[in-house]
């Protein structure tokens, strides 16, 4: 059995696990409606200084949780309001700025971070007795709220 997999650089990742990013950007459409492992990668090129003293567990090159992902949006449509009536938030979503936005819903941050060699893209992982232990001990994550959007709205 398997699950798949997307590797999201830090701080973004440890944002997504503690509730405050609840849109992920990527520059092409992810048609994905399932369950996602997110995988925080091992670069800090999207570190600000500060970062490391703010979320201090914060793990690289590891599994650090899992949600329900889908559907993705344009900007455009989230813009035209073409979003289902649940998802309306994600037009004043401070994480919205495109030019797709892959919605990330009943996150779950694993109690420990697993190692683990990530990939571009989507990518598949192998549910190993480990990752099926950690998944069933995962903590419910909150969505919390967090400033004005990118869109000027």
């Amino acid at each position: 059995m398997h699950c798949n997999a997307l590797t999201i650089c830090q701080p973004y990742a440890e944002l997504i696990v503690r509730g405050k990013k609840r849109v992920e950007n990527r520059s092409r459409r992810i048609s994905y409606y399932r369950s996602l492992l997110i995988h925080a990668g091992k670069s800090r090129t999207w570190m600000e200084p500060g970062d490391a003293k703010r979320y201090p567990e914060m793990a690289f090159g590891a599994l650090v949780g899992f949600c329900w992902a889908g559907p993705c949006y344009s900007l455009a449509e989230i813009a035209r309001g073409d979003v289902l009536e649940d998802l309306r938030w994600v037009r004043k979503h401070a994480h919205t700025e495109g030019p797709f936005c892959l919605v990330l819903r009943n996150v779950r941050r694993f109690v420990e971070p697993i190692p683990y060699t990530g990939q571009r893209g989507l990518f598949r992982v192998e549910i190993t007795e480990v990752l099926e232990r950690a998944m069933r001990g995962a903590q419910p994550v909150e969505p919390q709220a967090n400033g004005p959007a990118q869109l000027g709205v």
